[in-house]
């Protein structure tokens, strides 16, 4: 498979590298109160959440700020298939699954309100639609769920894009933003309040005793709590199972100026999406499909996309195709707590395919256990039930 970096982002083409204002000392010996570790919105969303209620917080990454794995923009409060193939969210904790997405998305607009973050936020209708009949039966099973987890939906005889289906479920409520501009706002807001960042930087070895020590590539933090957040490289510290996949997303440009409003979900395995972006006056498409698991090769899977996309769009000319990578985790749920073993290290991750809800989420879930304050979603994310069910 060839590299992310081989092939054009659409986010990282339409939105400027963030570069942190605070001077990073070479073989400093810092004291802070909280690390987080980690370069996404998760890591930002918490470190900023953190910072404004008081805390002193550093926030330390190997790769720059706009080096975040993103797929797309797109924030949606319909719980996945994978939610509702799960014995363990059901009824109540469907219910709250649900109200925690929702309150994700309050969060960021929240944060976008309060700093004042030009990243092109907007609400949206979500859509849902079946193909064949065996997806639209899987599509009826989840609409009865979304249901039950008090997820409105209305059955409609129309899409915004021109693909054949066989049922359809519009979703109103959902929300699109630039992930990478969204990012650098939350950066900026957190420098802002007194936060550091240090990029370029890795957690070589972290330890406790009366306190954490945490030793890094750019020099020593004396903190008192330790966060590593997001699905990075990190992700191998934590005693937790998943599965990772990528997928391919491409953006392109229409011959007719015919872009779709709202956001467009397939009931395919492992699925589509479709949704219209904007940057600089000029409209794009950006569509994504084809995950796995594997070592499948890149481009083929790129060939295999873009050659079902222009059965059913009109496309000029494809402008960025890359790869985002995404973790799961064992219970299709993210993880959000206190690291199994530890009183005073946290983890976020399994963000899977709705990163920016989750990551958000998560944040709360954290900061709030932080502050002994309760949120109401700690034991629904609670990474060590995962670790005590075996999964």
């Amino acid at each position: 498979m060839k590299a992310e970096s081989e092939f054009r982002n659409f986010w990282q083409d339409t939105a400027e590298t963030y570069l942190p204002t605070t001077l990073q000392q070479s073989n400093a010996s810092i004291k802070k109160d909280i690390i987080i570790v980690g370069s996404g919105i998760a890591a930002l969303t918490t470190a900023l959440v953190l910072q404004q209620e008081g805390k002193h917080c550093i926030v330390v990454s190997p790769v720059n700020l706009a080096d975040a794995n993103v797929k797309t923009g797109n924030l949606t409060t319909i719980p996945g298939i994978q939610n509702f193939q799960s014995k363990n969210i059901t009824g109540s904790k469907l219910q709250l699954l649900a109200k925690s997405k929702r309150e994700a998305i309050d969060l960021v607009e929240g944060l976008i309100n309060k700093y004042n973050i030009d990243c092109d936020f907007r609400y949206l209708t979500g859509y849902l639609f079946a193909q064949t009949a065996a997806e639209a039966t899987l599509l009826e099973q989840t609409e009865a769920m979304a249901t039950e987890a008090g997820v409105i939906s209305t059955e409609t005889n129309n899409l915004p894009i021109s693909l054949p289906f066989k049922k359809a479920y519009r979703f109103d409520f959902q929300a699109q933003l630039h992930p990478l501009k969204y990012l650098a706002g939350l950066a900026t807001a957190f420098e802002s309040e007194g936060g550091v960042i240090w990029t370029g930087c890795s957690v070589t070895k972290v330890e406790e005793n009366n306190g954490i020590t945490v030793h890094t590539t750019s020099g020593t933090l004396h903190v008192q709590q330790v966060i590593y957040a997001g699905d990075g490289d990190h992700l191998n510290k934590t005693p937790f199972k998943g599965i990772n996949r990528c997928c391919y997303n491409i953006a392109f440009v229409l011959k007719e100026d015919l872009y779709p409003e709202g956001i467009s979900y397939d009931m395919s395995a492992p699925g589509h999406s479709f949704s219209t972006f904007a940057s600089n006056g000029q409209k794009y498409i950006v569509a994504t499909g084809f995950e796995n698991n594997d070592n499948h090769d890149g481009q083929v899977a790129f060939n295999e996309l873009e050659k079902y996309l222009r059965n059913f769009f009109n496309i000029e000319r494809v402008t960025h195709k890359w790869i985002s990578e995404y973790h799961i985790g064992a219970d299709g749920l993210p993880n959000a707590g206190l690291m199994p073993g530890h009183k005073d290290i946290y983890v976020i991750s399994a963000l899977g395919n709705n990163p920016i809800v989750n990551g958000s989420i998560a944040a709360k879930i954290v900061c709030s256990l932080i502050y002994n304050k309760h949120s109401g979603y700690e034991e629904l994310y609670n990474p060590q039930a995962v670790v005590q069910n075996g999964i």
